[in-house]
């Protein structure tokens, strides 16, 4: 997208923001359980969320990219407090007048200079920090007389050649190099290689390792050559925070694992991680920093396999992490809720009372009907109330727990293996399933890495896909889906969330920020049903405007869930909350400046929502917008 055309769409969507939002003031919020994740805790019962990095600074001292709460926190003998960033309570409209540490800081990585200075690299800029100062360098860069605001920095290191940093927006994909206070285009590799997604870099003696992500989410990963670059082997999905060891060995985070590139041969380190970010030398030879996303958690490992955690996201924050799904039960006062770290609540509205149903750090009542089962990654679950059966989704599989007789047991696909084959329930494989929801008989699936949206006939046990070609929509345009086309022609872009809806099935197609519906009747055809296709390879990038169908926008679609005649969108990064009637119209109920929500349900008169701070929320709506 054109420059100038990106920027006025991010004014006009500030705009809105401010004046276009039905309700906007924050202090119609009453958070129901959580802590503030600005408060100053002890490192071991921390409230961080999505960390990109962490880099340690001295013997007790490291700086931590607490990103998802848009704050850089200082961990100093035990204590984790906030140094820099406003937790997103900065004025979007203002940005440029406010001095830091009070303006939003969403720092996706931090670099260490020596004991006392690092850099942090946000969407905000580049800034210099001190122990008394913080100071701006350089938030932009001009190529062929053109300028570009880095708004995604996406990697940074620091090597022997310099500092380099990628500016990951989709279009541009390219390396620059931060000298003098000056960031300059580098041209480390060809464009024609960065087409494909970047999942880390480092430059290992003189030659850059890379990993790119292929079409299928597999990632391969090259070695810099004099011929251009050399094959070096391939991994698992979101396989990246590569580090150089020496010259010819480097270690790097798979899926689960860390593992270590040496000698030709790859070896499995340590499976005690989830989602590696960031791996970064510490004060010791042979260990280091590494940060996991998805865990919430900074540790330090030495190559003889010993792991210390130095920060962990667990006993403090509300139920070990964000809340990112709701199931509302047929009593209509009991809700049912997810984290990603693999818990499980029953929370009563009524009494503002909950009880721990799973939870693999702590005693809950379901725990021992797994049978000692620890699951991967627990993504989405579904509540079979009539039939009293739970079904799980972790990773790759999905598992069915009887609530009557305790049975547990693998329902369909493998947790460990992934894969994108329709079969019967067990012999079907999925890549990372992101949602289900039971439907008159059938258990629809949102299989998010496939890029496509299956379907368990729970008569027959089969598996089929009804909608996704199994392309990603960033490479493939859907032409034709302003109006409607072949449901299996489609190219999807990570489907995060599902509902049924006014006898259709709703599909939120996430990284790209639009809905599309099938007819339950019917379901060879698929149609836009609200937002404009904003193809982004990440769950960012769209934008936000109320309206009709194609004329609304969306900034990171991340649940959807249905309330007598209205849709509920949690619009992620437009820190909103949108309705949808019947028709397609799009009206956003609430835009919160210090709320990032997650998942939300009407009950009664109120609004239940989950935030990205770890919080549980409920705001009171007007009477006219039920």
């Amino acid at each position: 997208m054109p420059l100038i055309i990106h920027l006025s769409l991010l004014f006009f969507s500030w705009i809105f923001y401010f004046l276009g939002s039905n309700q906007s003031s924050d202090s119609k919020v009453n958070i129901l359980l959580g802590q503030d994740p600005s408060a100053t805790t002890e490192a071991l019962s921390a409230n961080i969320l999505l960390p990109e990095d962490a880099i340690q600074l001295a013997k007790n001292e490291f700086i931590v990219a607490d990103t998802g709460n848009k704050y850089l926190k200082r961990l100093y003998d035990g204590k984790l407090s906030v140094v820099a960033g406003s937790g997103g309570q900065a004025s979007k409209l203002n940005l440029s007048t406010i001095s830091t540490p009070s303006e939003n800081l969403t720092t996706f990585r931090v670099i260490k200079l020596n004991h006392s200075q690092w850099l942090s690299f946000s969407k905000e800029g580049i800034r210099l920090h001190s122990p008394k100062k913080i100071k701006f360098i350089a938030n932009s860069y001009t190529l062929n007389d053109e300028n570009y605001v880095l708004n995604f920095p996406q990697f940074a290191k620091k090597t022997e050649r310099g500092i380099f940093v990628f500016d990951g927006e989709v279009g541009r994909k390219r390396f620059l190099k931060l000298q003098d206070n000056l960031l300059i285009p580098a041209k480390l590799l060809s464009r024609e290689i960065l087409n494909r997604n970047l999942m880390g870099f480092d430059i290992c003696g003189e030659r850059l390792v890379i990993s790119l992500q292929n079409i299928n989410g597999d990632v391969t990963f090259y070695r810099e050559s004099k011929n251009g670059v050399e094959y070096l082997f391939s991994d698992r999905p979101y396989s990246n925070g590569i580090k150089c060891i020496d010259d010819n060995g480097f270690i790097y985070g798979a899926r689960w694992e860390l593992k270590m590139f040496k000698n030709g041969t790859t070896s499995v380190l340590s499976d005690r991680f989830v989602h590696i970010s960031s791996i970064r030398d510490s004060l010791k030879a042979n260990t280091f920093v590494i940060t996991d996303s998805d865990s919430d958690e900074i540790s330090l490992f030495d190559l003889e396999t010993k792991r210390k955690d130095v920060v962990i996201s667990r006993e403090n924050a509300f139920l070990s992490s964000v809340i990112t799904q709701f199931q509302l039960l047929a009593d209509g006062k009991t809700l049912l809720a997810m984290t990603p770290t693999g818990s499980i609540i029953r929370y009563n509205i009524s009494t503002k009372s909950f009880h721990r149903l799973i939870d693999p750090n702590r005693t809950a009542i379901w725990n021992h009907l797994l049978n000692g089962h620890k699951f991967e990654s627990l993504r989405a679950f579904a509540l079979d109330e009539i039939n009293n059966f739970l079904y799980l989704a972790s990773n790759h599989g999905i598992f069915k727990l009887n609530l009557q007789n305790g049975e547990f047991a693998l329902f369909a696909g493998s947790e460990s293996e992934y894969g994108n084959s329709d079969a019967s329930r067990l012999e079907a494989r999925f890549a990372v399933i992101r949602d289900l929801l039971l439907f008159d008989g059938s258990l629809y699936i949102a299989d998010a890495w496939n890029d496509k949206v299956r379907q368990i006939d729970l008569k027959s046990d089969m598996v089929k896909t009804i909608l996704g070609s199994g392309m990603n929509e960033i490479y493939n345009e859907n032409v034709g889906i302003d109006v409607c086309m072949p449901a299996l022609d489609m190219a999807l872009n990570r489907p995060l969330s599902l509902a049924v809806f006014e006898d259709k099935l709703i599909v939120a197609n996430s990284y790209s920020h639009y809905l599309v519906s099938l007819p339950l009747s019917n379901m060879d055809e698929v149609c836009l049903f609200a937002g404009r296709p904003i193809p982004s390879k990440n769950q960012y990038g769209g934008s936000f405007l109320d309206g009709f169908r194609m004329s609304a926008s969306f900034n990171g679609i991340q649940h959807i869930s249905v309330s007598g005649q209205k849709l509920i969108v949690t619009d992620m990064f437009n820190n909103a909350i949108r309705t949808i009637d019947a028709n397609g119209n799009v009206k956003t109920l609430f835009a919160f400046k210090t709320h990032t929500p997650q998942a939300a349900i009407f009950h009664g008169g109120n609004l239940i929502f989950s935030a990205l701070s770890g919080t549980l929320n409920s705001a009171r709506i007007n009477d006219k917008d039920l």
